[in-house]
């Protein structure tokens, strides 16, 4: 009985290895739903996409190329241009760091530094001041108005008897401002 039980078995097993197998999802003629994304592809990584067949529900997945479309950030000046010379300015790719440069125009305006007094100007004659430009040296200048004379006297009022001469004493002048000989402002004068 055992041989019998054995020829039985090996038979069973033997019919088991050579007959065909037959799956459902060999069987299944696949009617595959929509892509949906898995994982989104960045400016240089391959992204993932998927579809499950709606009667077996085998699943294909697929490749997204990378899009190689970078998410910059804002441009940086690296180097303000100025009236000689170009500048240069970056950005960088928030997803995989790359970075971007551009070439920035000739700035048209002058970098102009504080005026300079180079001649003051007195009651007589204009002063002159100047400015230069840090970049290109380039200078402008401008004239600066007369000073309006004023004297001040340490006295508000003198006596001053007939043919006789006074001197006075200036408290303050006007830059470069000269006094010489004074005249009365009225011809009357107390005795």
């Amino acid at each position: 009985m055992k041989k019998n039980l054995t020829a039985a078995l090996l038979v069973f097993f033997m019919l088991l290895t050579f007959a065909p197998v037959h799956t459902f999802a060999q069987e299944c003629v696949h009617t595959w739903g929509e892509w949906y994304e898995v994982f989104e592809p960045t400016c240089t990584e391959e992204g993932t996409q998927r579809r499950r067949c709606e009667k077996c529900y085998i699943v294909e997945t697929e490749p997204i190329p990378a899009t190689k479309l970078h998410t910059w950030g804002k441009w940086k000046t690296i180097h303000k241009p100025t009236c000689i010379r170009t500048g240069t300015a970056t950005r960088t790719c928030i997803i995989c760091y790359g970075k971007d440069k551009k070439t920035l125009p000739k700035s048209k305006n002058h970098s102009w530094k504080k005026w300079v007094t180079t001649k003051r100007a007195t009651a007589l004659s204009n002063g002159i001041k100047k400015q230069t430009c840090s970049g290109c040296g380039k200078t402008q200048k401008k004239s600066i108005p007369k000073l309006k004379a004023k004297v001040s006297l340490k006295m508000k009022s003198v006596t001053i008897k007939s043919g006789k001469q006074y001197t006075l004493k200036i408290k303050s002048k006007t830059y470069g401002d000269k006094v010489k000989n004074g005249h009365p402002a009225t011809k009357k004068l107390q005795p």
